[in-house]
């Protein structure tokens, strides 16, 4: 490839084959109605500073159930790395231990599972998403209490993504919710650092 890519291999909980938090990879919305979705990839050096930030889009596959994508990275050096991943709605997550990079080259990373609820996308699960989801429970997704209806873009507090905030979304919500927080990423990172690699180090 002329740049470094990643590959990616998503599983959306309340998707299909994406499950739930205590049953991952079994049973969920089979057709949802956004089938791009926006993921953000976050790289961090052995430093813990941050390296670079590319978006990218992943789709749905309805046979497998999963969304994959290739983001494309740029000219990402040759290095080992911390990568995060976020999609609207969905907790942040690290892609597990550290991970070796190749410039120039296409890395096809295993199943990772996002889950569900995060409808403020605050990277945590908690009574502002609760909130967010009864105000828009039923028949009031169409009147003004509804802070985070669904857009042509974004599923909004419809977090099972059929078209309907209902009991469904309420109990996938209720299911999420042992797990509060996403992955942290490095507390000390704030200013990108861009890694120089030994080929062209002075």
């Amino acid at each position: 490839p002329e740049f470094t890519n990643f590959s990616l291999n998503v599983f959306l909980h309340g998707i299909f084959n994406g499950g739930d938090n205590p049953n991952p990879a079994h049973g969920g919305n089979k057709n949802p109605l956004h089938k791009k979705k926006e993921i953000t990839v976050f790289v961090f050096g052995s430093n813990n500073k941050l390296v670079t930030t590319k978006k990218g889009a992943i789709f749905y596959n309805n046979t497998t159930g999963n969304f994959t994508g290739v983001v494309n990275m740029g000219d990402l050096a040759s290095n080992s790395y911390l990568i995060f991943l976020k999609t609207p709605g969905f907790l942040q997550k690290q892609l597990p231990g550290i991970q070796t990079i190749t410039v120039k080259q296409n890395k096809i990373f295993p199943p990772i599972y996002l889950i569900a609820g995060d409808i403020n996308s605050d990277n945590q699960l908690d009574i502002l998403d609760y909130n967010l989801l009864v105000g828009c429970f039923g028949t009031k997704q169409k009147t003004p209490s509804c802070k985070n209806p669904p857009t042509t873009s974004y599923q909004g507090a419809d977090i099972t993504d059929d078209g309907v905030i209902n009991e469904l979304d309420y109990n996938l919500l209720l299911r999420e919710l042992s797990v509060q927080e996403g992955n942290e990423m490095p507390a000390t990172t704030i200013i990108p650092t861009p890694i120089i690699s030994p080929t062209t180090a002075q």
